[in-house]
């Protein structure tokens, strides 16, 4: 049996604990307050807030390129890819663009990107919920 590995987003609100014990790699989205532009999870919630209340606008996100998502595609595991809805960002035709261009370039890869049509720790749920799935079938 292939290996098969979780993908999801920083909308997922997990927190780093249990990323690291369900072993699921998260993408983080992009975050403009501002003219300053940063990665989720790249700040401390303090510096954020800080940052936020300083700034004459509200936050506002955008979704990883294509170039981030094939780099977290690479390997020869197969992948679950949960996004947050597409309803609320570009993500999952970000990633399923991304899907397409690496399946292209190698036939044996399965990757399945997934709309969660949730957000926040719904869509963590869900990428829990797979992980635990993967593993009861090993």
């Amino acid at each position: 049996m292939r290996n098969i590995r979780v993908i999801t987003d920083s909308a997922c609100d997990l927190s780093t604990e249990l990323v690291k014990k369900y072993g699921i790699t998260v993408i983080p989205l992009n975050i403009h307050i501002g003219d300053e532009t940063f990665v989720d999870r790249s700040v401390k919630n303090s510096e954020f807030y800080k940052k936020m209340s300083l700034s004459k606008e509200l936050p506002k996100t955008s979704h990883p390129s294509t170039e981030t998502f094939l780099e977290n595609y690479e390997g020869d595991e197969d992948l679950i890819v949960i996004t947050i809805s597409s309803q609320l960002s570009s993500t999952y035709y970000t990633a399923s663009l991304a899907q397409n261009m690496c399946e292209q370039n190698d036939k044996t890869r399965r990757i399945a990107v997934i709309d969660s049509e949730v957000g926040s720790i719904g869509q963590g749920q869900l990428a829990v919920i797979a992980t635990k799935l993967i593993e009861e079938d090993r």
